[in-house]
């Protein structure tokens, strides 16, 4: 997938995803994606931005690297094919939580604790937009920018359901590490929703 940069140092790469069953219209750290059935147009403005990693993978998941921080931010697609009031309940509530994403989850003062075989890591939440988006961040990230968020975004002619991940990593090999471990999460999350 190359890039043809124009005059005005617009670079527009394109590809086709073999029935793609999402639409994307929204503003993201990096550039402006459109994203139909079949075809998707990426325009990044290349002087401003440092942009320098996309991937589209076979299973319909996006992946967009932002390097224009001293950690690597980056953004994951899933199609999700439930309503959004079940799939925000999942992604919010603690007891949801601990059926997928860690071992158990309890909250208390607003701190939630996140259980994995024997360790436990407390994070609050940042913002919540019921039934649109959460964020979260480490109790252990407080000194940074980073944190994890999901988003729920909703096709407008389809109205099919994509739930998208922003997270960071210091690295490419823990952004690696960190799309793998999605991966795992959104997959017990799925079976968890019964999809």
């Amino acid at each position: 997938m190359g890039i043809v940069k124009n005059k005005n140092g617009i670079a527009k790469r394109n590809n086709i995803i073999g029935n793609c069953p999402l639409y994307l219209k929204r503003k993201l750290p990096c550039s402006s994606i459109e994203l139909t059935k079949s075809i998707y147009f990426i325009f990044i403005n290349l002087n401003s931005l440092n942009c320098e990693k996309l991937q589209v993978h076979k299973t319909n998941k996006i992946t967009i690297t932002d390097y224009n921080m001293s950690l690597f931010k980056y953004t994951i697609e899933y199609p999700i094919k439930t309503s959004i009031s079940i799939l925000y309940r999942w992604l919010s509530n603690p007891s949801e939580l601990s059926e997928w994403f860690a071992d158990n989850v309890n909250i208390r003062n607003d701190v939630l604790t996140f259980y994995w075989d024997g360790s436990e890591q407390k994070a609050i939440v940042l913002k919540n937009k019921k039934d649109e988006s959460i964020r979260y961040q480490w109790i252990d990230d407080q000194d940074t920018e980073r944190y994890f968020e999901f988003l729920i975004q909703v096709d407008e002619m389809t109205k099919d359901v994509s739930l998208i991940i922003t997270d960071f990593a210091e690295d490419e090999e823990e952004k690696e590490e960190g799309l793998l471990l999605w991966d795992t999460q959104i997959d017990n999350l799925k079976h968890s929703i019964g999809i």
